[in-house]
């Protein structure tokens, strides 16, 4: 599979992909923590639920602690859930339903400090701010973390030794990603940063991993040359 059709694959994943389960990256200081209790989804009655509760109660329930200025809380508070019914929603996957939600709606999270006191940034993607959102930096080794947070920020270098760097970037920003989500930048002479949201940054980091590796090994075999029995093929 060349870069192109595997850009093309990927964006189409992005759409559609239900982020992993949950995986802790590893470091006290860096994972964002799980919800420890179950949370009712209210649908019905006078007060449903809005973005602004089910993240307030997401968090509460992870002892995280969510900034927002008056207009962004405005916002959150006017913006429903977009269910239907009233469900439980389960510790476990509380965190990535909540995000997947608040992504749908056009809002982004950022975790500001992941200490002994854990505080989590909410932003809207068409934020003429954007510059100084903050960026979880992570490695490859942590992208199924990643994957389980998809409306979280994060940043990751790929290297991308066996591609052209340049052609790599350019490709990225033809295929018409959304670069409120994600960012590609050049890196030095072999690697590409990745900066958006945990669904986008994952799926094309995985994308440049496995094209890179691909590209290797296509080197690899040309320097060897052909097989025995290509050669003899050859000489008949």
């Amino acid at each position: 599979m060349n870069l192109t059709h595997a850009l093309s694959a990927v964006l189409f994943a992005c759409c559609l992909a239900v982020p992993a389960s949950f995986e802790v990256m590893g470091g006290s200081s860096d994972p964002i923590p799980p919800a420890t209790e179950d949370i009712l989804i209210a649908t019905q009655g006078e007060e449903p639920s809005s973005l602004f509760d089910i993240l307030s109660a997401v968090a509460k329930a992870s002892g995280v602690q969510v900034h927002t200025d008056f207009e962004m809380t405005a916002r959150l508070k006017a913006t429903p859930s977009g269910f239907h019914r009233d469900f439980t929603l389960s510790a476990g996957e509380a965190w990535k339903v909540a995000e997947l939600i608040l992504k749908q709606d056009g809002f982004v999270l950022s975790a500001l400090h992941m200490g002994d006191a854990k505080v989590v940034a909410v932003h809207n993607v068409d934020d003429r701010r954007a510059y100084g959102w903050e960026y979880r930096s992570v490695s490859v080794e942590d992208l199924d973390y990643v994957a389980a947070h998809p409306s979280f920020l994060f940043e990751v270098s790929v290297d991308i030794a066996n591609l052209d760097v340049q052609e790599s970037a350019n490709r990225l920003q033809l295929y018409g990603l959304d670069r409120r989500l994600l960012q590609v930048l050049r890196v030095g002479s072999k690697d590409l940063m990745l900066r958006g949201t945990g669904s986008e940054v994952s799926s094309v980091a995985r994308m440049l991993l496995e094209t890179n590796e691909r590209a290797g090994e296509r080197v690899e075999q040309a320097s060897k040359g052909p097989s025995e029995d290509q050669s003899a093929t050859d000489d008949c």
